[in-house]
């Protein structure tokens, strides 16, 4: 009975039965691959949100510093480290920075535009402008990244020549009535603290304080106590000028001495003073620190005219001469020399007969009293 009834039912089974079962199967199977493709599509979308969330962490802000000349600007400063975007405190800076971008670039790299603006609109002259930085309480908090700040505007100020004494100040606590004067002046914080501050300890009017300059104000904070200032500061020209003529023992009060070079240097990453000079019977070249007042390098020379005389006599022309170039330049060691060393060089032609046909180059070193012709 049990065979007959399983032999009808097998044939009841027709095409169309198989080709149900095979499709529900396939549709059985498909679950795998979608969960897979699931899967995938799951990850890259956290991958994506992760990327996303680091970016928008990275641009979030961390806080702000503000940099006074006499314009005064406040830069935003991303998390990364970045300028975000740059205010501008008052209509100085307004005009000098407007068709400046400074936005979405490292602070380096907004310090020294800011700066060369300035410059050309003739607020930073001369090497000896004061700045004064001043960091927010948010960066404050921040050792790592203020640190980091700090270091990159000392560097960057450092490298143009318009910085004479850069002053950071942190705003340690909010203070209602520095924002008030900061708005009314138009300064920043920083410095409105500053004026608060030596308005309450010498009694003398906010305004009449408000007016002083940035180098004024700086010498009254100094004189006054006042702390959270630290100044890093070159030295001044005269300055320099002081250590090199002690270091020569020449005495200003006692013989001529005439500076032909005075110029502040850094374009060897370390700031100096570049200073040449002579007397009646030498020439001097001095190469003096700006920060530390150390002498980095120091030479003694012939004077021009003894170089001119040792240069001709050398050349056996006793006709009268036109000098072309007269220069005190550097030379590389020379025949063993190990010595940095200096040299006259004088180009001239003879007055008389033909065109020019011979020069003498001479290299006078005081190390070794010795005086050498080169070809």
């Amino acid at each position: 009975m049990k065979t007959e009834v399983l032999l009808r039912s097998i044939g009841r089974i027709n095409d169309e039965l198989i080709a149900d079962a095979e499709s529900e199967a396939n549709t059985k199977r498909k679950p795998g691959w979608a969960k897979l493709g699931t899967m995938v599509a799951c990850l890259a979308l956290v991958l994506c949100t992760g990327i996303a969330t680091h970016a928008i962490r990275s641009n979030a802000t961390a806080g702000t510093f503000t940099m006074d000349v006499n314009p005064s600007v406040e830069y935003t400063i991303a998390k990364s480290g970045i300028v975000k975007n740059v205010r501008c405190l008052n209509s100085d800076a307004e005009n000098a920075l407007s068709d400046v971008a400074l936005g979405k670039q490292s602070v380096e790299t907004a310090l020294t535009r800011t700066v060369a603006a300035y410059e050309a609109c003739g607020y930073m002259e001369n090497g000896e402008a004061t700045v004064l930085i001043s960091f927010d309480s948010r960066l404050d908090a921040n050792a790592e990244l203020k640190a980091s700040l700090s270091a990159e505007i000392r560097n960057a100020l450092e490298q143009t020549d318009a910085v004479g004494t850069l002053v950071f100040h942190s705003e340690l606590t909010e203070n209602a009535e520095a924002a008030k004067i900061a708005e009314e002046f138009h300064v920043s914080l920083g410095r409105a603290d500053w004026i608060l501050t030596a308005a309450n300890k010498t009694g003398l009017p906010t305004d009449e304080i408000a007016r002083m300059s940035l180098d004024e104000l700086l010498k009254f904070q100094e004189v006054s106590g006042i702390a959270s200032v630290s100044v890093s500061k070159f030295i001044s020209l005269e300055e320099a000028k002081k250590i090199a003529l002690k270091d020569a023992k020449l005495d200003e009060l006692t013989q001529k001495i005439v500076f032909t070079r005075e110029e502040l240097s850094r374009n060897q990453g370390k700031p100096c003073y570049l200073l040449e000079f002579y007397t009646g019977t030498n020439q001097y070249f001095y190469q003096i620190d700006a920060k530390s007042g150390s002498i980095i390098y120091a030479g003694k020379f012939i004077t021009l005219s003894e170089a001119k005389k040792i240069a001709l006599d050398d050349a056996g022309c006793k006709d009268k001469v036109s000098f072309t170039e007269e220069t005190l330049v550097p030379m590389q060691k020379h025949s063993g020399h190990t010595a940095l060393m200096r040299c006259w060089v004088s180009f001239w032609r003879k007055s008389r007969k033909r065109p020019p046909q011979r020069k003498s180059t001479l290299q006078i070193s005081s190390l070794w009293k010795k005086q050498r012709r080169f070809p």
